[in-house]
């Protein structure tokens, strides 16, 4: 990449699909681009619900694509999955749309979407990316509403919440929350490091966060989004 980010060059392995290509491309590699250009995205999936943006934070496994598609599923567009492109502009921060699709197991594709009709992201994993429909993805920047928060997996001798909870965070556990969903933890130079936790100081006493804890089964995901609905 050129040092201004404008310029990627790349090489296109052979067993390489384009569902892998245009995933890591979009995701890990432009990253580093937008870095260049003062943007600290951070590892989420984004909808739009009544022209605003609701993100759900998380790493990998935390479920941010499957309650996503739950949403996709009552109406309401994808704005971006995985990768969370913030910018502030008159006192608002803005979040841009990502590619038009969604990373889901057949599984859930099949249970939440009601089809799975994908190319496989790369040949070690069965997950699907999936095209979603010009009605079921925004194109459009919109301000950012609110933050949730997502509990990765149940470690063993541990157990789930039996009930969907929602708790404000604020303060300085809002603010570890933001600087562990950077979605690229590889660039640790000072200026970067600087602006992140500019950005992330910033972020949290300007947009509500807020901790979101719900059984991890796929009929739960009805629940969740009602609760997410009512709380906005």
């Amino acid at each position: 990449m050129a040092p201004n980010g404008r310029t990627i060059e790349y090489r296109r392995l052979r067993q390489a699909t384009n569902e892998s290509l245009t995933t890591y491309l979009l995701g890990q590699v432009l990253s580093f681009s937008l870095l260049s250009f003062g943007y600290d995205p951070l590892h989420a999936t984004a909808v739009v619900i009544d022209g605003e943006a609701v993100a759900f934070l998380g790493h990998c496994g935390y479920g941010k694509s499957t309650l996503g598609a739950a949403f996709v599923a009552r109406g309401f567009p994808i704005l971006t999955d995985d990768v969370l492109a913030l910018k502030a502009h008159d006192g608002r921060w803005i979040g841009h749309p990502g590619p038009r699709r969604l990373k889901l197991f057949p599984s859930v594709a099949k249970k939440v979407l009601a089809r799975a009709a994908g190319g496989r992201l790369n040949p070690d994993t069965s997950k699907l990316v999936l095209p979603l429909a010009p009605g079921e993805a925004s194109d459009r920047a919109v301000p950012v509403k609110a933050l949730y928060v997502l509990p990765g997996p149940a470690k063993r001798g541990t157990h789930e919440p039996a009930r969907v909870r929602i708790a404000p965070l604020q303060g300085q556990a809002a603010f570890l929350e933001v600087m562990r969903s950077a979605f690229n933890l590889i660039q640790v130079d000072r200026a970067r490091l600087e602006n992140h936790f500019t950005m992330a100081a910033r972020l949290v006493s300007e947009v509500p966060l807020r901790r979101l804890a719900y059984p991890r089964r796929l009929d739960s995901l009805g629940a969740v989004c009602d609760a997410v609905l009512n709380d906005i």
